[in-house]
């Protein structure tokens, strides 16, 4: 679930925009279904009461080979040749109002347990020359957040469901304001492949 909320926003708010954030310190290690991935721009986010539950706090990280920034659209357009990674982590705890640095295990979240608990995710997605989509989603793994003051800095470890072992690093601008929305060109709908830009 975390996943698919992360890869919704990321297909619904990229756009070939001005401004991109600096690639310093971003980095995918690893091929996903035989492609490698570049990195051209990164960008964070921290959503506080996200899923239902006004005491989960969620920090986001995307990267991807398109020019993006903190502006948001919703144009529900796909894109050709696009390449995302995105990189979450959910908690039912905070420091300073969000996820607090530190190592986080991939997994589900324990829903109505007691005590502190955070979860991580990370999903890969790219479109081909006629936008169709291709994803994994983690198996197994971690994420580690290094710094959440400034830019959201930290690394990653996954085995994806291709089977495939993925490394990286990321330091990410972060965003405020960027909405749950879904994109209906990686999922499907009225958006999809009629759409490819």
């Amino acid at each position: 679930m975390i996943s698919r909320v992360i890869l919704g926003l990321t297909f619904a708010n990229i756009a070939a925009v001005a401004g991109a954030c600096g690639t310093k310190g971003n980095a995918i290690d690893g091929t996903i279904r035989g492609r490698s991935y570049s990195v051209k721009s990164a960008i964070a986010y921290r959503v506080p009461g996200i899923v239902l539950d006004s005491h989960l706090y969620f920090t986001g990280v995307l990267l991807t080979n398109a020019s993006i920034d903190c502006r948001t659209t919703s144009d529900q357009i796909s894109y050709k040749n696009l390449q995302v990674a995105s990189i979450g982590i959910a908690s039912n705890y905070a420091v300073d109002g969000g996820v607090p640095p530190g190592t986080f295990h991939i997994g589900p979240l324990g829903f109505g347990l007691t005590g502190p608990q955070a979860a991580a995710s990370a999903a890969f997605a790219s479109t081909d020359s006629s936008c169709n989509p291709s994803a994994a989603q983690t198996r197994s793994g971690s994420v580690t957040l290094s710094n959440v003051n400034g830019p959201i800095e930290g690394s990653f470890d996954v085995v994806l469901d291709s089977s495939d072992h993925v490394t990286g690093s990321f330091s990410a601008t972060e965003c405020t304001g960027v909405p749950l929305q879904f994109d209906v060109g990686l999922w499907g709908g009225d958006g999809g492949i009629a759409n490819c830009h």
